[in-house]
């Protein structure tokens, strides 16, 4: 199985998981492979990977990207004062987002940008907003898989109904919307 793009250079099990989780639905029974060690651990890596850089990870990438705008001539504050205030407004406004999605956008931008303008926080934003959200969104059905495998078994029976009494329903119901 191939990890998508946001997932990359996850283990094997966690894209599994991750992939039975996506198709699953709250209303039907978790797939085989999402067991409750499997869960525990798709869902530390998921939370690793959504979770947000360090300041000083994230300002490594940022002034590495600044320096970059420097020598290709773009209106960067040439004094330190100037480019460490640029970098300090790049890592506070991109606070949330995983080292590994700055650096993905720092290479976009640096592959890409053709205008003759800083990048703004939004423009490389931007460039992870699809990876971030899907990131969250498999941490919230994991937590949700989680919130399933915890209830007690007899709780999820309890709230079920066998086909005949739901075949029963649905007739009594077909026949007062014809009468």
């Amino acid at each position: 199985m191939t990890a998508p793009g946001w997932l990359a250079g996850a283990e094997r099990q966690t894209v599994a998981v991750v992939a039975a989780i996506g198709a699953w639905s709250i209303t039907q029974p978790l797939p085989a492979v999402v067991t409750p060690a499997a869960l525990a651990e798709t869902r530390d890596e998921i939370e690793r990977l959504c979770a947000p850089a360090s300041d000083e990870a994230a300002a490594v990438v940022m002034y590495d990207l600044v320096a970059w705008m420097q020598r290709k001539g773009l209106p960067v504050p040439g004094d330190g004062d100037g480019m460490a205030m640029l970098v300090a407004d790049y890592v506070e406004g991109l606070a949330d987002a995983p080292a590994d999605l700055l650096a993905k956008a720092a290479g976009e931008i640096r592959r890409t940008w053709h205008w003759r303008t800083v990048p703004l926080e939004g423009d490389l934003r931007q460039l992870i907003a699809e990876d971030m959200a899907l990131r969250r969104l498999a941490a919230m059905r994991l937590r949700t898989a989680a919130s399933v495998l915890a209830r007690p078994m007899a709780e999820l029976g309890s709230r079920r109904h066998d086909a005949g009494a739901v075949a029963v329903v649905r007739s009594v119901m077909g026949e007062v919307r014809r009468g």
